[in-house]
């Protein structure tokens, strides 16, 4: 158990959920409303995550879900090692582009079977030292609302992996949020990008107290 008192905030979704676009809006609002935090992403924000990262996303690699929760492991280790554990200590909030939700969903619900739930769990356990998420934003949208945003000429290696791995995606962070309902909520991420991110910001309000406004 940690004693942080910072904060650490997670905007969570699938592929084609519109989670990139809303993690800038919110970055911008936060930075208006002169709230003290930094951003960090999942795999990345360190140099040697950023290089796993470009490992995960090469579609010349094939890799089973249990090597892809080592890597995605490592970088989370080293990206909290590194920076959040001291920023969550100094408390500053922490705004987050995923997390180990994604590991929980993309490896273990979603995965090949090779990943199961003690070795996800044990695996985070391990790599974020103990710390766990302060408010969990999950962008729901389904399966042909997200292909329809997605560029098909710019897909990565996860982001290939089908429909049926995707729509098994979905389904897993309903299910996550489901089983840790105190702090999570989902967004339903069908509707416009305005509508969204309004959405997000009563979220903030209502779980943090932090009045942020539309950004321009």
């Amino acid at each position: 158990m940690s004693s942080d008192k910072g904060l650490y905030i997670v905007l969570e979704g699938g592929d084609g959920s519109g989670k990139s676009t809303q993690v800038k809006l919110v970055q911008k609002a936060l930075t208006v409303a002169g709230v003290d935090f930094k951003y960090v992403c999942e795999p990345g924000s360190t140099p040697l995550a950023q290089d796993i990262r470009s490992l995960l996303q090469d579609t010349s690699y094939q890799m089973s879900s249990y090597e892809e929760l080592c890597l995605f492991s490592a970088a989370r280790s080293v990206l909290f090692r590194t920076k959040i554990i001291g920023l969550l200590k100094s408390g500053k909030m922490v705004l987050a582009d995923r997390s180990y939700v994604s590991t929980w969903v993309y490896q273990y619900y979603a995965g090949d079977g090779t990943v199961s739930e003690e070795i996800a769990s044990a695996m985070t356990q391990r790599a974020t030292y103990g710390h766990s998420i302060d408010l969990l934003i999950v962008l729901n949208v389904d399966l042909k609302t997200a292909n329809e945003r997605k560029e098909r000429d710019k897909l990565d290696r996860v982001e290939l992996k089908g429909d049926e791995f995707h729509r098994r995606v979905y389904d897993g962070y309903r299910q996550y949020v489901a089983q840790h309902p105190n702090m999570s909520v989902v967004v339903d991420a069908r509707q416009s990008e305005e509508v969204v991110f309004t959405q997000i910001c009563e979220v903030i309000r209502e779980r943090l107290g932090i009045e942020l406004a539309p950004a321009s």
